[in-house]
């Protein structure tokens, strides 16, 4: 390529520029835009991003490669553009942001005040637009989605380079760290999956104590065997660790059993209950403990498939 080393030398310093000056995240309530003047990413100066504590909701399709090879181009087209048009006009309605839109996934970020409340009527209302307004237009289909909700610590940074024309808002974007975004993403990869358990027999390894002969807790390993109810990322997590070797059996245990469309974190779930307590699903009980692990996820999931009564 000609001139190669001319946008090498060009991205070399921009990365230097960045890695050297720092960044400063001051809170927010209000949820950040790719056009704050407060966010920058200007060479030569201090980087500004905005640091915020609220809930963030995931939405996806189920099954969206399937339905692309079995549905035509026009009807793939309606059901993506009722989708994506359906969930902002409910983020919105909720008081949310939308704040990515990639392919069938979209991501909602709420302001602070009333956070908990705003995010919990979204996903009802996006269950509920999906299984009784779009469902019933996708003919031969079971059109669903799986929804993950979130709350806690974000920072938001404005990454990208400014353009002139009508490329600049296409080459710039936000992107949010912290666990409540990576979190509320794998809540919504396994809302309305179905989960089949498994009876595994597999090898561990267990440390033997020994009053008359001490060793290193890692020196004196008794090998026994070991039967558990798993799902089939916990075996695939056992195989990574240990080898196929240390799978002696596999059996499944009963049917598949689909998890709910909407899933929530116990900061959610407990912000919510908090929030809104005269709630008929808080009152009756309606979200339910999701017992079955997610990867990655080491806290409590509240499950629900929540419509509206609509008078």
């Amino acid at each position: 390529m000609e001139n190669a080393k001319k946008i090498i030398d060009k991205v070399s310093d921009e990365v230097k520029d960045i890695f050297d000056t720092e960044f400063e995240f001051p809170k927010t309530e209000t949820v950040p835009n790719v056009d704050d003047t407060d966010l920058t990413y200007a060479n030569g100066e201090t980087k500004k991003g905005k640091e915020i504590s609220t809930c963030v909701l995931f939405v996806d399709i189920r099954n969206s490669v399937a339905l692309n090879q079995e549905s035509y181009t026009k009807t793939m087209g309606r059901i993506y553009t009722s989708f994506t048009k359906s969930v902002l006009r409910a983020a919105a309605h909720c008081g949310g942001y939308v704040r990515n839109i990639i392919g069938d996934r979209v991501m909602v970020v709420f302001p602070v005040e009333n956070c908990f409340q705003n995010a919990v009527d979204c996903a009802i209302t996006i269950n509920h637009i999906v299984q009784y307004v779009i469902n019933p237009k996708v003919k031969g289909h079971d059109f669903s989605c799986g929804i993950g909700v979130d709350y806690g610590t974000m920072r938001c940074i404005k990454v990208g380079v400014e353009k002139h024309g009508t490329e600049n808002s296409d080459n710039k974007n936000l992107v949010w760290i912290g666990r409540p975004a990576n979190m509320a993403s794998r809540l919504c990869d396994n809302a309305n999956k179905e989960v089949q358990l498994f009876k595994v027999l597999h090898v561990v390894y267990e440390p033997k104590f020994s009053l008359a002969q001490p060793q290193s807790l890692f020196g004196n390993l008794e090998r026994k065997e070991k039967t558990e109810t798993l799902t089939a990322e916990q075996i695939t997590e056992i195989i990574l660790r240990s080898g196929y070797g240390s799978i002696l059996s596999v059996e499944k245990d009963g049917k598949p059993e689909k998890r709910n469309p909407i899933l929530l974190s116990k900061d959610v779930y407990d912000g919510f209950k908090k929030a809104c307590p005269n709630y008929n699903s808080v009152k009756e009980g309606m979200w339910k403990r999701d017992t079955r692990s997610i990867r990655d996820v080491t806290f409590p999931v509240y499950g629900a498939d929540l419509h509206w009564k609509l008078d």
